[in-house]
């Protein structure tokens, strides 16, 4: 998806929407608050730009709260706000850069894979978008990321994820609601996995995973688990369509 840095939506920049989707993390999940203490917003404002994304195909109630209308409830980005996250706005990239920096999103892969301090893992990363193919320009590299607890019991998960909450409260970080806590976990991975590269897209596999599969793709990296035996690890592979 290509958007300008022109483009607004209720006197909003795009710009600033995608950002603050963005900031939703791999969840997807917003809140009328959040999006008036980003966006510096009034309320009536607020209600309105949430109106406009509604109808735009951009947010949807969560779960099966379709018929809310109420600018309080909590909201969700639909696939085409997930498509938006991903935009790009930015000059195309040479190959040679995409090629670099995929390269050196692996090593960020396999570093993460092996540090036990992560309580990710990730379990495979398909690139799909204008990197699959042979154009010389490109916009920016797009990448999935299909992230798994690192710790399969679901309570020694959660334990372990309140106390990274906990620290990040102590260093300073701020949590616009539970929801962001319960997912810090996915988060800190993929903060790690972006390492704030300019023209590398991350995106949550889950929620996109049927546009991805369904468009010209290719899997760069995965963890292979024979039979007879718990994980081995990850190699990147070469699979496209």
């Amino acid at each position: 998806m290509q958007i300008h840095a022109t483009d607004e939506v209720e006197g909003v920049p795009l710009l600033e929407i995608r950002a603050l989707f963005r900031q939703a993390g791999l969840n997807g999940f917003l809140s009328a608050r959040s999006i008036r203490r980003r966006l510096l917003l009034t309320k009536s404002k607020t209600d309105r730009l949430i109106a406009a994304l509604r109808r735009m195909g951009l947010l949807e109630p969560i779960g099966d709260r379709r018929e809310a209308s109420a600018a309080e409830d909590e909201w969700q980005l639909s696939k085409e706000g997930v498509r938006l996250r991903g935009a790009r706005a930015a000059k195309p990239l040479r190959r040679e850069t995409a090629d670099r920096l995929l390269s050196e999103l692996l090593d960020r892969i396999k570093a993460l894979n092996s540090d036990g301090r992560f309580l990710a893992r990730v379990h495979k990363a398909v690139a799909f978008g204008s990197y699959i193919g042979n154009a010389d320009r490109i916009g920016d590299l797009d990448v999935a990321i299909d992230l798994v607890r690192r710790e399969p019991d679901f309570r020694k998960h959660a334990e372990a994820n309140n106390r990274r909450v906990n620290e990040e409260f102590e260093r300073g970080r701020r949590f616009d609601s539970i929801l962001d806590q319960l997912f810090w976990w996915q988060r800190e991975a993929m903060l790690f996995l972006r390492d704030r590269r300019r023209g590398l897209s991350l995106q949550d596999y889950a929620p996109i995973r049927e546009i991805v599969d369904a468009s010209p793709h290719r899997v760069v990296f995965q963890k292979i688990r024979p039979q007879g035996h718990s994980e081995c690890p990850g190699r990147p592979t070469t699979n496209a369509h």
